[in-house]
C-alpha cells in the first residue's frame, strides 16, 4: 500500500510540473466589453485590455473588427429594431474570449435623398454606406465647405459635374473660355475628411480657385476634375492615391503639385 501511495504521490508531482511546462493552465477569461452605445450610427465601447479584437453580432449576422468601434451604416439602413451583441476575443492561451453584452435599439429608416439647410443635395449610395453630394441649390459665392456627414452618414462621392456650370452625358469638355460655362463664384473648397472618390469634371472650370487639398482618404478622382480651373495653382493629393486620370489637371496654371509615394 505504501509504495502505491508513493507512485501515486510521484505520478501527482509528475503531473502538475508537465502542466507547469507545457502551459497546461487554464485561460483567463477576459471582461465583457463595457458602455456599449451606438451614435451616428457606429457602435462603440470601452476597450478591453488584453483583447485581440472584438466581435460584433448584429442580428445574429457577426463581424470582425481590431477596434472598440464598429460603423453599422449599410447594415442599419433600412430602420428598424437591432439587437447588438459585443465580444472580446483572447490569443487562446493566457486569455479567452469574454462573455457578450447586449443592447438593443431601435433606428430609423435613412432618406435615399434630401438637402441640408445649405441647400446642398445628397443621393445614397447603392450600397447605402453613404452619400454621394453634387452642389444642388446651394450658394456657390467665395470658399465652399462640403460637410462630412449628412443624416449621420458620411459625404463619400463628389458626384459628376457637381461644382461644373455645364452637364453632359458624354465626356466632352467645354470651352475654357466661354465664360457662360464657368463657375466664376466659388474661389475655394474644403472637402470632407470620409471622402473617397471625386467624379468626372466635379471641379471643372471653376476658374477662381487657386488651391485645392485632397484628403488622404480619397482614392478615385474622376477625369478631368480639375479640368479648366485655370488659376489653380496648387494640389496636394492623397497619400493612398494610385492614378492620375487624363486631363486632371489640363488648363490649370499649376506650378506646385505634391504628389503621393504610391502613385503608380
Amino acid at each position: 500500500m505504501r509504495k502505491i501511495l508513493i507512485f501515486i504521490g510521484i505520478l501527482s508531482v509528475a503531473v502538475c510540473m508537465l502542466c507547469v511546462f507545457s502551459g497546461c493552465h487554464k485561460a483567463e477569461e477576459l471582461p465583457v466589453p463595457e458602455n456599449v452605445t451606438v451614435e451616428k450610427r457606429v457602435v462603440t465601447w470601452d476597450a478591453v485590455e488584453n483583447a485581440t479584437g472584438y466581435t460584433v453580432r448584429i442580428n445574429g449576422e457577426e463581424y470582425q473588427t481590431s477596434e472598440n468601434r464598429f460603423p453599422v451604416y449599410s447594415l442599419t439602413a433600412d430602420g428598424g429594431q437591432f439587437f447588438i451583441d459585443v465580444l472580446a476575443k483572447g490569443e487562446g492561451k493566457k486569455y479567452s474570449d469574454s462573455g457578450w453584452l447586449r443592447i438593443d435599439v431601435t433606428l430609423d429608416a435613412v432618406p435615399t435623398e434630401g438637402y441640408d439647410e445649405a441647400l446642398f443635395h445628397y443621393t445614397l449610395l447603392e450600397d447605402k454606406s453613404g452619400y454621394e453630394l453634387s452642389r444642388g441649390y446651394c450658394n456657390l459665392d467665395g470658399v465652399i465647405t462640403i460637410p462630412d456627414s449628412f443624416n449621420d452618414y458620411p459625404v463619400k462621392k463628389i458626384a459628376n459635374f457637381a461644382f461644373s456650370y455645364f452637364h453632359s452625358s458624354s465626356e466632352i469638355a467645354p470651352d475654357c473660355f466661354a465664360e457662360i460655362l464657368c463657375n466664376e463664384q466659388t474661389t475655394g473648397v474644403i472637402l470632407p475628411q470620409g471622402l473617397e472618390s471625386i467624379g468626372r469634371f466635379a471641379f471643372a472650370y471653376v476658374i477662381r480657385m487657386k488651391e485645392i487639398v485632397i484628403p488622404d482618404t480619397v482614392t478615385e478622382i474622376g477625369w478631368g476634375a480639375f479640368d479648366g480651373c485655370k488659376a489653380m495653382r496648387k494640389v496636394t493629393l492623397p497619400k493612398a492615391l494610385k492614378e492620375i486620370p487624363d486631363e486632371c489637371f489640363r488648363n490649370t496654371a499649376l506650378d506646385e503639385i505634391v504628389l503621393p509615394e504610391a502613385l503608380e
